[in-house]
């Protein structure tokens, strides 16, 4: 009734403001009974008419709502909040009022718990002024949020929640924002979202970095991605906060305290980052729940993780140093397999633990010796910690460990031989013995450095001065096994001990400890130290070659060499057997060779039966440089010779295959030598490959030759041939290179060419030098060895420099291999060698050369060499057409299209094949398209069959701009001027779509379709094609192009795509000109 009061008082002409109530009572009437529910005509009337009223009435429904809320009557709130939204007025206070009343929705959302749609008219609040901010708003939605982060499900909502408050946060409010970064941090962790979660705490941690709570907070987001080690920084700081705050609460610190160790025993160097101190009684706390729990780890980690005020490294303390451990069960601790469990037990101890098990139950003590922990044993013997009687003398240790020795368990054996020694009651002797059994062990077990210890103890527990020979012998022993294992440290330590036990009397044997000593001293780069060991060895032994050989060894790493060599004289000098002097032997020629003119300075006599086991040693072995100064000395000259040749030593045993194949100098001279002492010159029974082969192989022609005069067998290289004299004619030899590369054996035409060349200079006889470098371009080329085939034929044209096509073409040719191989720098190489060869009056095969080389200069991107290439044939040889194809081709990629186009011409003239006619004129309009010339340098006469063809494919593919060139790009036969013909002149072009070329976007289009139209094409379009010509011309109207069509047949009944005749669309276009019919339509109707 309400409504339709007002809408009868709208009849009525009122003043704005009656009005503007008539509406406000119709629209009030009609939100009541939920007809309306957003923006309406009335209520834009309603505010246009009288704004003061809308503002006046949206007051009243907000006011209204808020008591609605009071009295919790919240759905009535909501709907009087959005209609006092619709009413305001959109002036200054719309933003203000619009945000007030949005922030009191989301509270009465939020009040029934629609918390989806409370956070929607949060963020709707937050847009209508994205600048406004407010400390209680963002308390608001920072209590919602922890009201919403209770229930698990709501974690989304709280975020939300969390996040407006943000947005609302004064930006000076420091402390709100980091209390809500860290709650939203919290919900982001719950989610699993660790990058978010991390990246809030550590803004809260930026806005509060005094709080506790933020590092803490911080430290967890860290440990929940396990960067342990990023985490142990804040947790420590969260701690360290904690404790310099009086007010905190203890639970706080502990619990950070607890974090930060579960954090700590994650990281190699536990809990030594914290070195700070924290009180005890905390520390006690954790201690205590550790043990309750029966948490070892974390015990352990509180005392020997490191850390503190006294800064511990981790291993030697931890914040639990000076805290009770009398709670701590030892026998519990002793079941953990801890790596320093003997440790922890010794800290435990200093810290009041003790083993006090119940009746009936094993002691700590019993447990570590039946778990084979005797070190942790020791520790417990040692401090005593049972309370009942002394348990080492309930148990007989040493028995048990003679009884674990018998059964091969040496370490278990060790372990109790180390109990016993703690037992009361031993004698010096038994303790003596358990030492000596002890190193005994402990040696077995390659324990080598326990038993030094134990050694050194024991020699202590013996009187001042002892010593005694099997002692010292089993010391020295132990330190040759030493050797063995490269163990040189120990090694010396040994022979050391082994001195101290050794009676003065016992000279060989010290003798041989000092030596033996100097050798380990001498592996580990001691060699001063090692010096003075051999010249002591000296003094105790003068005549024992021994001595004199580790002090020639000691000086020559001192590079001492002339001193070294001395004494490994004075050394073969006192040698007595022959393996003695054979090893000393060794060692004088080893130096010898080291020192120029070494051979005179050796002052021992070496007998011909040690330098013939030299030379027999030195073949076994490949030592090339010994056999050579042997033979040669050190300095090779025609009037020195070697120790071997003075003494005639027999040389049939060396290998020479082998040695001719080495790298030593001067072998040529040392092959004579040796084949002058019975080397034998075929090589040894079984060689893998006759000496002379060896030599040809290695391209060692004089080393050859002398093998040849002195009776080498050639079957090897030339099989049944025979040689004119023993080392063969050149000719031979070119005969066999010959044969080897007719038979494609590249590489015996090689070596056996090489030869015929050295020979021919050796003799002089140059006169079939040619000839030898010609056969080697070839067996060069055959085995792929290019470089050297071009350097053979430049000798082979430098010595005879004559013409030939024949082998131009055959230079040639290779070039083709290697092009078609794509090494088109080698190819230009065999190009120039056969451009050499190329006679003056063979004016095609130059050309054709050149060609060839100006396509692996384009291959290789050198467009101007390949040009000059091109050019230059063209003058030589103007009538061929693959010249001006390669001058085309370079124009073209240097950009020059002018000349190219010309370049086309030149080709069209020259070739009558279709194909590569075609193929020119698809590269011609390509590129006339750029050149305002067009084609008109294409003058040739080109076959009518072609250029129709040409014209179909152009059309075909709808290539346009083509087809203009086609017709207007000017040239052909007649030569055409550009845009009034071209090489399609007298073409037919009905197959031509006119519609199609008036759509497109081709420049000129009435000209080209008033050429085609000329040539036969339709003005009434064709089947192949749905577009009309007059059609396309209409729109927009191109009125010549129009009219062209008309005077050529055009039907302007033809209807349109719009379903009317064209003729009708002219008029229509006439007539919308003014109302008048111009005279160009009435031209086109007619």
């Amino acid at each position: 009734m309400a409504e339709r009061c007002a809408k009868f008082a709208l009849y009525f002409h009122t003043s704005p403001r009656t009005r503007a109530q008539a509406f406000l009572c119709q629209v009030t009437a009609r939100y009541e009974m939920g007809q309306i529910t957003g923006e309406t005509k009335e209520t834009k009337e309603i505010k246009r008419l009288d704004p003061n009223l809308a503002k006046l009435h949206a007051q009243e429904r907000k006011d209204d709502a808020i008591k609605n809320m009071q009295s919790l009557n919240y759905q009535w709130a909501i709907k009087s909040f959005i209609f006092a939204l619709l009413l305001h007025p959109e002036d200054g206070s719309k933003m203000k009022f619009k945000r007030s009343v949005e922030s009191h929705l989301a509270n009465a959302y939020f009040k029934l718990k629609r918390y989806k749609r409370a956070v929607e008219f949060g963020e709707e609040s937050y847009k209508s002024n994205p600048n406004f901010r407010s400390t209680e708003e963002a308390e608001r939605w920072k209590k919602r949020g922890n009201d919403l982060s209770k229930e698990p499900s709501l974690v989304d909502q709280a975020i939300a929640c969390y996040s407006l408050a943000l947005q609302f946060t004064p930006a000076e409010e420091k402390d709100l924002k980091g209390t809500i970064f860290s709650n939203r941090s919290l919900m982001y962790n719950k989610q699993g979202k660790a990058d978010q979660a991390l990246g809030d705490a550590q803004n809260c941690v930026e806005n509060k970095s005094g709080w506790p709570k933020a590092h803490y907070r911080l430290g967890s987001c860290l440990l929940a991605q396990r960067k342990y080690r990023d985490a142990m920084k804040p947790f420590s700081r969260s701690l360290k906060l904690l404790l310099s705050d009086a007010s905190r609460l203890e639970h706080h610190a502990i619990d950070t305290l607890n974090q930060l160790l579960y954090v700590a025993l994650k990281l190699p160097d536990g809990t030594s980052s914290i070195q700070y101190g924290i009180p005890k009684t905390y520390i006690q706390t954790v201690i205590n729940k550790a043990v309750n729990d029966k948490d070892w780890a974390t015990l352990h980690l509180l005392y020997l993780g490191g850390g503190g005020p006294t800064q511990f490294e981790k291993g030697s303390g931890g914040l639990a140093a000076g805290c009770d451990a009398s709670s701590v069960p030892l026998i519990e601790v002793v079941s953990c397999d801890f790596l320093d469990l003997e440790k922890f037990v010794s800290i435990l101890l200093d810290h009041k633990a003790r083993d006090t098990p119940q009746e009936g139950r094993k002691t700590a003590l019993e447990l570590a010796i039946d778990l084979n922990k005797f070190d942790v044993a020791g520790v417990l013997m040692e401090r005593n910690t049972t309370s009942g009687p002394r348990l080492q003398f309930e148990r007989k240790f040493k028995e048990d460990a003679k009884k674990a020795r018998e059964k091969g368990d040496n370490n278990k054996a060790i372990e109790l031989f180390k109990l016993s020694l703690t037992q009361e009651g031993n004698t010096t002797e038994e303790q003596r013995t358990t030492l000596q059994t002890l190193c005994e062990l402990y040696f077995q077990e390659k324990a080598f450095e326990d038993c030094l210890r134990i050694g050194r103890k024991l020699k202590k527990a013996l009187p001042k001065g002892y010593k005694n020979e099997d002692k010292a012998t089993q010391w020295k022993n132990w330190g040759n096994k030493l050797n063995e294992e490269r163990e040189y440290n120990l090694m010396a330590e040994y022979y050391t001990l082994a001195i101290e036990f050794t009676p003065t009397s016992k000279t060989e044997l010290l003798a041989s400890l000092l030596s033996n000593r100097c050798l380990a001293l001498n592996n580990l780069k001691k060699f001063e130290e090692a010096l003075e060991d051999a010249k002591e060895c000296t003094k105790v032994k003068p005549k024992w070659f021994r001595g004199y050989s580790r002090q020639g060894t000691c000086l020559r790493d001192l590079n001492k060499t002339r001193e070294a060599l001395m004494a490994f004289c004075k050394a073969h000098t006192h040698a007595l057997n022959d393996k003695e002097k054979q090893i000393t032997a060794t060692d004088v020629i080893t130096t010898a060779m080291l020192i120029e003119g070494g051979e005179s300075q050796i002052t021992c006599t070496l007998s011909p039966q040690v330098l013939q086991f030299l030379v027999k040693d030195a073949s076994e072995k490949k030592e090339w440089k010994k056999l050579r100064f042997l033979y040669l000395g050190s300095i090779p000259s025609p009037a020195s010779r070697g120790l071997a040749i003075e003494c005639e030593c027999d040389a049939s045993c060396v290998p020479l295959d082998l040695l001719i194949k080495s790298d030593v100098e001067d072998i040529h001279s040392l092959v004579k030598s040796l084949l002058q002492h019975k080397a034998s010159v075929d090589g040894l029974r079984g060689c893998a490959k006759p000496p002379l082969l060896a030599a040809m192989e290695m391209m060692n022609f004089p080393l050859a030759v002398t093998l040849l005069r002195n009776n080498a067998d050639p079957a090897c290289i030339v099989g049944h041939g025979i040689f004119i004299n023993r080392e063969g004619q050149p000719k031979q030899w070119l005969q066999l290179g010959r044969k080897a590369v007719d038979a494609n054996d590249s590489k015996k035409a090689v070596m056996l060419l090489n030869m015929s060349l050295y020979l021919s200079h050796s003799n002089t006889d140059r006169t079939i030098n040619a000839q030898i470098y010609h056969a080697l371009a070839e067996a060069y080329f055959i085995g792929s060895e290019h470089e050297r085939c071009i350097d053979a034929g430049k000798e082979c044209f430098k010595i005879q420099p004559v013409k030939s096509e024949e082998e131009a073409k055959r230079w040639g040719e290779r070039a083709n291999q290697t092009f078609h191989l794509r090494n088109y720098n080698l190819s230009i190489d065999y190009l120039n060698q056969a451009l050499m060869y190329t006679p003056a009056d063979s004016r095609e095969t130059f050309s054709h050369l050149l060609c060839r080389r100006s396509e692996a200069y384009q291959q290789l991107k050198n467009f101007q060499s390949g040009l000059e290439d091109a050019v230059n044939a063209s003058k030589i040889c103007p009538r061929m057409s693959e010249v001006y194809l390669h001058q085309l081709k370079c124009f073209q990629a240097l950009k020059r299209k002018k000349e190219a186009m010309h370049a086309a011409n030149e080709c069209l003239k020259r070739t009558t094949d279709e194909d590569f006619i075609n193929g020119l004129l698809c590269d011609a309009l390509a590129t006339a398209a750029s050149l305002e010339e067009g084609t008109s340098a294409l003058t040739a006469p080109v076959p009518s069959k072609l250029l129709e063809k040409l014209v179909s494919d152009v059309i075909k593919k709808k290539k346009w701009r083509k087809l203009r060139i086609l017709y207007l790009g000017g040239g052909g036969p007649g030569s055409q001027a550009t845009g009034y013909g071209g090489l399609a002149t007298g073409i037919n072009a009905s197959s031509v779509p006119l519609g199609e070329i008036i759509c497109s976007n081709v420049p000129e289009r009435l000209i080209l379709v008033s050429v085609l139209l000329k040539h036969g094409a339709s003005a009434n379009g064709i089947e192949e094609s749905d577009k009309i010509p007059l059609e396309e011309a209409m729109r927009p109207p191109n009125l010549p192009l129009v009219e062209k069509l008309v005077q050529n047949g055009a039907n302007p009944c033809v209807m349109s795509k719009e379903g009317e005749p064209i003729i009708h669309q002219a008029l229509k276009i006439g007539l919308q000109k003014n109302g008048n019919i111009t005279r160009t339509d009435i031209t086109v109707v007619a």
